[in-house]
């Protein structure tokens, strides 16, 4: 009877304690609502954490990696504008041919030249309407590359002798088609040597598996 009595106590008590109250009865403000909150925010801070530590590890990675990127960009560029250089000088030698003083001739030639001889010329074009002198102007193009430099020097002594610049352009674009020619069989005359590496790594494996492994196996099941 007394053990009985002890125990209906007991949950009339832990009933009417301030805590239990406050769950059964939210509305005054704190307790369940209040802490199911905090706990909510608190959770949705945790779960945030991760994508702004991936956020900072990637913007962190993207500077870093920035400068092998730009040089990776500037290879490219100089690669292409070696490509396109013949063509940049036949267009040149062609406006000039037709009476163009250089100035006129860059003016011209920047919207039908290749993609990156176009943006260098188009840039020396504004530097020209803004009054700079053509040596200046074309800064970004004698820069980019030796062959390059051989254009902007044969235009900028039309310029400033009064001399003709049909000739140099013609042997730039010669020697630049011949150069070009060079380095296409020096890279054909390595691709047997780079044939080797597949060769070896997947054709003569894959060989032995299809065909000198399945004797094998018979041989040792014979």
């Amino acid at each position: 009877m007394t053990v009985g009595a002890a125990a209906v106590a007991w949950v009339l008590f832990d009933r009417a304690r301030p805590g239990r109250v406050v769950d059964r009865f939210p509305v005054s403000g704190v307790g369940a609502e209040a802490r199911a909150g905090t706990s909510t925010d608190d959770r949705s801070g945790l779960a945030r954490t991760p994508s702004r530590v991936a956020s900072a590890l990637t913007t962190r990675v993207a500077a870093l990696l920035q400068p092998f990127r730009t040089m990776a960009e500037a290879r490219r560029s100089r690669a292409a504008l070696e490509h396109e250089l013949p063509a940049l000088a036949e267009l040149l030698r062609t406006a000039l041919t037709a009476g163009l003083s250089p100035a006129q001739a860059i003016r011209l030639v920047a919207p039908l030249a290749p993609p990156v001889a176009s943006r260098l010329l188009s840039h020396a074009a504004s530097g020209l309407g803004l009054g700079l002198g053509l040596s200046a102007a074309l800064d970004p193009l004698r820069s980019a590359s030796h062959e390059a430099a051989g254009v902007t020097d044969a235009l900028c002594a039309s310029a400033e002798l009064g001399a003709g610049a049909e000739g140099a352009l013609g042997r730039i674009a010669d020697e630049a088609r011949v150069a070009l020619r060079q380095r296409a069989e020096a890279r054909a005359r390595t691709v047997p040597v780079r044939l080797l590496f597949p060769l070896v790594l997947c054709v003569l494996p894959a060989f032995a598996l299809l065909g000198v492994a399945p004797a094998l196996l018979a041989g040792f099941a014979g």
